[in-house]
């Protein structure tokens, strides 16, 4: 199966005397620009929004597994300094379901539950200490 091409052979084909315009469905462009492949190599991650291939994420999108992105998946979290998206916050710090953070403190007006979760509000059975949601009895 076609793994790689160089990107020069794909500009070069013409069609009735003028070049390819668009790149080709389903293929990265690498990054030395200088191969379409199905597959990031080894050392580089995807953008999956614009099919390049990079060694590092721009300052913009969050790394999630291999690949950069604008936005998280569900389910999974935005560390402190907007670089990653985790499935479960490092350790010291908290998350905020409703809006997909880790935190390193729990904002105003939010309550620490189970020590790994910031809530505005306390499930019922479970009676407030201090800024802490004490264990339900």
């Amino acid at each position: 199966m076609f793994q790689s091409k160089t990107i020069l052979n794909w500009l070069k084909k013409s069609y009735n005397g003028s070049y390819l315009t668009s790149w080709p469905a389903n293929y990265f462009k690498t990054a030395d620009n200088k191969s379409c492949v199905t597959q990031c190599p080894a050392g580089q991650l995807k953008i999956g929004y614009n099919w390049t291939c990079v060694t590092t994420c721009p300052s913009n999108p969050m790394l999630y597994g291999s690949e950069c992105v604008t936005k998280c998946p569900s389910e999974t979290f935005v560390t402190p300094d907007k670089s990653k998206c985790v499935s479960t916050c490092p350790s010291g710090q908290f998350k905020i379901g409703y809006n997909g953070t880790c935190v390193i403190a729990c904002p105003y007006n939010h309550y620490l539950l189970n020590n790994s979760e910031c809530v505005t509000s306390c499930p019922g059975g479970y009676p407030i200490k201090g800024n802490r949601v004490k264990s339900k009895k």
